[in-house]
């Protein structure tokens, strides 16, 4: 199994919508977003990664998120 190197590129406020862990997360919780929405990719306040995020990333895999990201990029389908 091949792991994509973690890549960071300064983050276009025109694409996605950007908002804390904690605003993505209670959203998930509540089902505002799921799978089929879209997806997400982890970010700082600045900066967005290439590391994919799903709702059910959150509420199936109980993944937590990485102790760099503080923002989540929100990319409806």
């Amino acid at each position: 199994m091949s792991v994509t190197p973690l890549k960071f590129e300064k983050l276009d406020r025109d694409l996605g919508d950007h908002m804390t862990i904690k605003e993505w997360l209670n959203s998930v919780e509540y089902g505002m977003f799921i799978d089929y929405d879209g997806h997400g990719v982890w970010a700082t306040k600045t900066e967005q990664s290439n590391a994919m995020v799903s709702p059910s990333d959150i509420t199936v895999k109980k993944l937590t998120p990485p102790e760099w990201a503080t923002h989540i990029v929100w990319y409806n389908r």
